[in-house]
């Protein structure tokens, strides 16, 4: 694979960045049962997919949830207004991004994600400064894994699917990029990473 491949995409969810809303909840003095349903709440609601692909705002999303879940009130406009700000670096797969860059590949993102959580993360993380590009759904409102969002990307930049890899956690997003001629990784365990480059022959 490696001697074909110019260009690598990387997801972002779980593969640069991962959410790790707990912390905050429990500190909120939520145990784990609580936990786990706010998080499913928010997380299973269509909000959230109207989040993704940028057709509500952050605003409008809570207004309804909590219209659904007034017992919950109180901490659901909290975890929603601070829920941006939940993500951590996945910091062994961040540090590939500086050897892939020095190997002269093209870098670049391709992620469905809240408008108001990536520019939080665009802002916090400076990694993003090793990319040469990239396509977030909410400000395009497209949603991978429809090949709309996929060819959105290659037109942008300029680029050629067959010589470009693809990695991502979810395999409906990966089989949709294989059918338009991508490479692909599904990435089960972020920690793998490195390791599945190398075998490729890419690092």
């Amino acid at each position: 694979m490696g001697q074909n491949i110019k260009n690598i995409i990387f997801d972002l969810g779980d593969v640069l960045v991962k959410f790790y809303p707990e912390g905050y909840l429990k500190s909120e003095g939520l145990n784990n049962v609580e936990v786990e349903l706010i998080r499913d709440i928010f997380f299973l609601s269509k909000e959230w997919a109207y989040l993704d692909i940028g057709i509500i705002t952050r605003e409008e999303a809570k207004e309804i949830i909590i219209s659904r879940n007034k017992k919950y009130r109180y901490i659901l406009s909290k975890y929603i207004d601070n829920y941006p700000g939940m993500y951590k670096l996945v910091d062994c797969n961040v540090e590939l991004l500086n050897e892939l860059k020095n190997k002269k590949y093209k870098l670049y993102f391709l992620s469905n994600f809240h408008k108001e959580a990536f520019l939080t993360i665009h802002k916090q993380f400076n990694f993003f400064k090793l990319f040469d590009g990239g396509v977030v759904s909410a400000f395009v409102k497209l949603l991978k894994p429809y090949s709309s969002i996929y060819l959105r990307l290659i037109k942008k930049n300029g680029i050629k699917a067959k010589e470009s890899l693809f990695i991502d956690d979810t395999i409906a997003n990966i089989e949709a990029a294989a059918k338009l001629g991508f490479n692909t990784i599904h990435l089960k365990n972020p920690a793998k990473l490195g390791y599945i480059l190398g075998n490729a022959g890419i690092i």
